[in-house]
């Protein structure tokens, strides 16, 4: 409870760790913890999403093999034959779809290249800690030290991470489109049309 008495008194804080009822930021602890929680989810979802570009790179690259591979132009040769407007139409939809969709996982395999691209991210900086004042002050002084220093690497990370998740998730819709638009030709193709 705070009082008259209690303001001018100094902040102790137990052996065992235990702030004192007459503490000045008696949740300091927990919020360094808060901070910190915050802190380490957000250098994990920025680890996680080097992972997972490295896995739809990956992903594009083994398609894009197998598109390239099965590229099947033989419909374009008709064009010069005598095909009425119906399919000429197909055939054309039907190349026009191919180079769509392969053109969508090469700029794909850019954009995840791209993400893969080394930046240098806002980190806490550990040695600051190693500061003499610092150790002279009580547990609740150093908390909240802590707490500026995460929240301000936070600031700076946060919008970091989210840039690249954004780009990430554009790219993803990309390549699937590629995908959707290359199946659409190879249906084509095989169907006859």
């Amino acid at each position: 409870m705070y009082t008259k008495e209690s303001a001018g008194k100094d902040n102790t804080t137990g052996i065992d760790g235990s702030i004192d009822s007459k503490s000045r930021y008696p949740s300091a602890q927990f919020l360094v913890d808060a901070c910190f929680n915050d802190y380490q989810r957000l250098q994990g979802n920025y680890s996680k999403l080097y992972e997972k570009t490295n896995f739809a790179l990956a992903f594009v690259g083994v398609i894009l093999t197998i598109m390239l591979g099965t590229l099947n132009f033989s419909s374009l040769s008709k064009i010069a034959g005598n095909l009425n407007v119906g399919q000429l139409l197909l055939t054309l939809i039907e190349a026009g779809c191919c180079i769509c969709g392969v053109g969508l996982l090469l700029i794909s395999a850019i954009k995840f290249l791209y993400l893969l691209k080394g930046k240098d991210i806002p980190v806490f900086n550990s040695v600051n800690v190693r500061d003499t004042e610092l150790y002279r002050e009580d547990n609740e002084t150093a908390a909240m030290w802590l707490i500026e220093k995460y929240t301000l690497v936070v600031y700076e990370l946060r919008p970091i991470v989210e840039k690249k998740q954004k780009i990430f998730d554009s790219t993803l819709t990309m390549t699937i489109g590629g995908i959707i638009l290359y199946s659409i030709s190879v249906i084509l193709q095989k169907g006859g049309f």
